[in-house]
């Protein structure tokens, strides 16, 4: 096919008054000038309404000339309009014009005709024809040619006129006038008489005519008129073209009917076709330019389409014109839209037709030349190697051609022989689905693919029959290390558990025979409360360990679970007033005994209660619900008023190992089996768990429980008398030990010059056990995370901190970092101390700044040494600095924090000479220089120099006086 067009134009309508009209505005201007009507809505012009009673025609002879415009209505004579751009309407010339006054009053328009340089050509209904100038609407000459159909100007100024008895060529300077005559009853003509229905006057003054079914070349020279005859679609077909649009290439486009054709310089016919050829030609246009250098060839189609071309890109046709194509009876007729698909047009213009294999063609053909030659020949090359040779200039053919490609070649004799290169139209024969290659490819594909799926299958069944042996290796695999790991936690277990009793029988012994003090008293409560704690944990992860390995065994006893679950609460109520806790119960004992696992409840209950208690703030309730149902079953309710759980982690909350918060600063810590045991074992003893809950309000954890009624045919084992003491019976609480008040407030420090000590460790007990340990050497300040630490040591300026690393709020890393940052805390030396005791954790911590890094558990002596070795390299440090030697003793790691302090001081140092001889200068002024307060600096310079600022001050002004 060829090229498709470079642009499209689907909706005609344009106002006359826009001030810089596009091309497709042209085209409808021009075409309206030669005979297409338009219809107006007071707003735009548009195609013609068959509606309307009035037609208009425009025409544009200059561009600085306003349109004219002809209005046709019904019963009267046509008018002459103009459009006014100033009024922004379409007005009648005035009355008293010469135009109007002298002419159009008495005699209506009958056509108007555009000259060559801008004149307007105005023929009258007496047949007068008036030269009138656009500009001054001013009459310059009157003619009286007598009727006629079609006129056009010439270049030389000349008028070319058809008249029903031939062409006539009028000087309009001299009058005078030649006649071209032809027998009207020879001539094919329209009716009417129109014989001649287009003018052109060529550059060279060839003069092209155009006629029914034919071109004539008229050279006014010598009188020689040569006849180009119109390729006919049928015998009876009738073609003419209304007008001739010129290029800047010197050919001559028009439209007849179903085909594009041109007059080339040289006065050869061509075809052109379009990319759309299921669609008839209305129109050609070539919008002029100044400069006339226009390539725009403007087509419009049937379907009021404007679409562009570019001319470099348009090629003719062959030497060859189908006049009808017929394929198993039916009439394909080019152009036609059913046909389409059959016949198309590469990009050099040569046809193509495609048909099935089996179809009956039958062509209809003739050559697309100039006149009629004597002797033609034919034949289908890939088909026959015969030539068919007739004289008639349309021929016929027809064939049943097999699958293939074929060439119809058409041929004609010329005085020198037959043509070198005959015209050509390629038959293309699709073969018969079962025939075709892409059927056999599909065929064998699909053969392939069967073989392919069986082979597959085979080799799928092998792999699987491979990868059931494997996975049932690997389960006995399992298996076997299921139970090696669940013996190895029984082992491991009560390896731990002797050591505990161990522990907590001489705890026990130790409070019970030697009367000590109530600090001694408080630290036997925290070795009972922890070791009973690493107990519980032990036993717990032991039965994780037994139901994964499915040996867990039920030990059902008799008694009253409400009252068993009370003294499971119980336990809870020490630590609930410690935080300011609200532990409130709800369930009443009942009077049937029931058979249930007291060691599994005690677990679920323990581990719900332990969890609501840890994750609800100070002010917050606690609240535990029994009952018992008619099933019967037990219902456990614990609800808490804590931090909630977000929806998200609600189906994850039960995975093992799984924390809502996972992070180094998170407000509770926890191993995350608890609520994992929970669900584990509520769905081993046949019941279920659920929980709501709502971020910020709380959560509510329902368990649901079957029960067995004493008496029933099952199997029940008996509790002797002590267990059912036990049961009834209040349990000793396991309390957490007090964790007494320290006084930070200061007061106790004066007159104390011990170092000055910060502790910051979010776990209780362990906070206060260090305090304990150290107190006797120096003075402790304490808090709870490191938000709180790093706000006391920019406060109190501490000679020592002792930091954990998880934290809430703020871990140790980064109060390590924002301490050693701060220029009054960058000199504290730094211990940290925590459960994270890996390699890449040790290095962070020193990389952030930490002066030294201990693991937990830790032995007390060696935290106390490593305390002081750290306050001894800063003792080392007030040497240093207060000599202002150089630091080549001193070991990398401190050069760059001794070089950072040093900075500090060098700029003290240099303040205070530049004001040496202010008498002024006192702990204030300095501070203001530092921007510290005066207790901030007091304690950063003792700790830098051992002296105090005003010490600090007179030794400055010493060393510069000795210097002098």
């Amino acid at each position: 096919m060829l090229p498709p067009p470079s642009r499209q134009v689907n909706k005609l309508a344009f106002s006359v008054f826009d001030r810089e009209p596009t091309d497709e505005q042209r085209f409808m201007v021009w075409a309206s000038g030669h005979g297409t009507s338009l219809s107006y809505d007071g707003h735009r012009f548009r195609d013609y309404d068959a509606n309307k009673t009035e037609r208009y025609r425009l025409f544009h002879p200059h561009s600085r000339s306003p349109i004219w415009i002809t209005r046709q209505q019904s019963g009267k004579p046509r008018q002459l309009l103009y459009a006014n751009p100033v009024a922004q309407r379409i007005t009648p010339l005035p009355d008293t014009s010469q135009l109007v006054r002298q002419y159009l009053r008495a005699q209506g328009v009958d056509e108007l005709y555009l000259g060559r340089h801008g004149k307007l050509w105005l023929r009258l209904s007496d047949q007068r024809l008036l030269k009138v100038d656009p500009r001054t609407h001013t009459v310059e000459q009157v003619l009286r040619p007598g009727a006629f159909y079609v006129l056009e100007e010439a270049p030389d100024g000349s008028l070319w006129f058809s008249t029903s008895t031939g062409l006539s060529v009028l000087d309009p300077k001299t009058g005078q006038r030649r006649e071209y005559a032809y027998d009207p009853a020879k001539t094919a003509h329209i009716g009417g008489g129109i014989v001649i229905t287009a003018i052109r006057v060529r550059d060279n003054g060839d003069v092209l005519l155009g006629m029914i079914n034919e071109i004539q070349i008229l050279t006014p020279r010598t009188g020689r008129i040569r006849k180009i005859s119109l390729p006919l679609p049928t015998a009876a077909s009738q073609l003419w073209t209304n007008t001739f649009v010129p290029d800047r290439y010197g050919n001559d486009y028009f439209s007849v009917g179903l085909m594009v054709c041109r007059i080339t310089p040289q006065g050869q016919l061509e075809r052109i076709d379009f990319a759309h050829p299921a669609e008839k030609i209305i129109a050609v246009y070539i919008a002029p330019t100044q400069d006339g250098t226009s390539d725009q060839l403007w087509v419009r189609v049937v379907s009021n389409r404007l679409d562009r071309y570019e001319l470099k890109r348009l090629r003719p046709n062959p030497s060859f014109n189908l006049l009808d194509v017929i394929v198993n009876g039916t009439r394909l007729i080019e152009n036609e839209e059913v046909q389409e698909k059959r016949y198309q047009r590469d990009s050099t213009g040569q046809p193509t037709i495609r048909i099935q294999e089996g179809d009956f063609v039958q062509l209809r053909f003739t050559p697309f030349a100039d006149s009629r030659r004597s002797i033609f020949r034919y034949k289908l090359e890939g088909f026959s190697p015969q030539w068919t040779t007739y004289n008639d200039w349309v021929g016929v053919a027809t064939y049943q051609p097999g699958a293939g490609t074929y060439h119809f070649l058409l041929d004609w004799e010329t005085p020198t022989g037959w043509q070198k290169k005959p015209a050509s139209l390629r038959i293309e024969v699709q073969p018969i689905i079962w025939k075709t290659v892409w059927f056999r490819v599909a065929v064998l594909t699909i053969i392939a693919g069967v073989v392919y799926w069986l082979m597959r299958n085979m080799y799928r069944r092998r792999q699987l029959r491979q990868e059931l042996a494997r996975r049932e290796f690997e389960a006995a695999t399992l298996r076997r290390m299921d139970e090696i790991k669940s013996q190895f936690f029984a082992n491991i277990t009560h390896e731990f558990r002797t050591p505990l009793t161990i522990i907590l029988n001489a705890t026990e012994q130790l409070a019970d025979e030697w009367p000590t003090s109530g600090r001694a008293t408080d630290r036997l409560g925290a070795i009972r409360y922890n070791s009973h704690q690493l107990l519980r944990l032990i036993n717990e992860t032991l039965d994780l360990a037994k139901l994964d390995a499915g040996k867990l065994d039920r030990h059902e006893r008799l008694g009253e679970p409400i009252a068993f679950i009370r003294q499971v609460v119980n336990q809870f109520e020490g630590l609930a007033q410690q935080k300011h806790i609200q532990l409130t119960w709800n369930g009443s004992p009942d009077a049937e005994l029931y058979l249930f696992d007291q060691d599994k409840l005690e677990t679920i209950v323990y581990n719900l209660l332990s969890n609501a208690v840890k994750f609800t703030p100070s002010g917050g309730c606690v609240g535990v619900a029994c009952l018992v149902t008619n099933a019967p079953g037990l219902v456990i309710r614990v609800s808490d008023t804590g931090i909630g759980i977000p929806d998200r982690e609600l189906e994850q909350i039960f995975d093992r190992f799984h924390q809502v918060d996972s992070s180094s600063t998170r407000a509770y810590s926890g191993t995350g089996i608890g609520l994992a045991l929970v669900k584990e074992l509520t769905t081993w003893l046949g019941g279920e768990v659920r929980v709501e809950s709502s971020v910020g309000k709380g959560s509510l954890f329902t368990v649901t429980i079957p029960l067995c009624r004493y008496g029933s045919t099952e199997p029940v084992v008996q509790a002797d008398q002590a267990d059912l003491t036990h049961v009834f019976d209040s349990p000793q609480k396991h309390e957490p030990p007090k964790t007494p008040v320290l006084a930070t407030n200061g007061i106790a420090w004066q007159n104390d010059n011990r170092p000055l000590m910060l502790v910051v460790e979010d776990n209780a007990e362990l906070r206060q056990y260090v305090v304990d340990s150290l107190a006797g050497s120096y003075r402790t300040l304490v808090a709870e995370n490191g938000r709180l630490g790093l706000e006391k040591a920019q406060e109190q300026i501490p000679d020592l901190i002792i930091s954990d690393v998880m934290m809430p709020e703020m871990d140790g890393y980064a109060l390590v970092e924002r301490l050693k940052a701060d220029v009054c805390t960058s000199h504290i030396p730094i211990l940290l101390l925590t459960a994270k005791s890996s390699f890449e954790s040790r290095m962070k911590g020193l990389e952030v700044g930490a002066d030294d890094y201990m693991g937990k558990p830790f032995n007390v002596a060696e935290l106390a040494l490593r305390v002081k070795n750290c306050l001894r390299t800063r003792t080392n440090w007030q040497r240093w600095l207060t000599s202002q030697r150089a630091y080549g003793e001193v070991s990398s790691e401190e050069r760059s924090l001794l070089e950072k302090e040093d900075q500090f001081l060098s700029r003290l140092r240099q303040a205070i000479l530049i004001h040496l001889e202010d008498q002024t200068l006192d702990v204030d002024w300095l501070a203001a220089q530092a921007n510290l307060s005066r207790t901030q600096l007091n304690r950063k310079l003792n700790a830098l120099t051992g002296m105090s600022p005003n010490r600090f001050i007179h030794r400055v002004r010493l060393e510069q006086a000795a210097n002098l």
